[in-house]
């Protein structure tokens, strides 16, 4: 089982399977597991379901920071995913 590191600057855990998953979906070549490999480590990298605070003063701030950015990432690879195109039929700006 991975875990979240309680240092949000430290690179996400992963596995062969994780890092085989994203070369090839990288590469346009993943298989609909890898696809679905790849995405749940991207979601789970970007701390998307991890609080983002961070205790301890100013040093926390800065770490629930750098959590936030993380997770700001992940809420936006979400949205896109649940979001129905056709919305922009109807927007002037992308």
């Amino acid at each position: 089982m991975k875990l979240h590191k309680p240092e949000p600057w430290k690179p996400a855990d992963y596995d062969r399977a994780d890092h085989v998953a994203v070369i090839a979906l990288a590469a346009g070549t993943a298989t609909p597991a890898q696809q679905h490999i790849a995405w749940a480590w991207i979601l789970f990298a970007s701390g998307v379901s991890d609080k983002s605070f961070r205790a301890g003063g100013l040093a926390g701030q800065r770490d629930t920071d750098f959590a936030e950015g993380k997770k700001w990432v992940g809420e936006q690879m979400l949205k896109l995913a649940q979001t129905n195109p056709a919305i922009h039929d109807k927007r002037d700006e992308p």
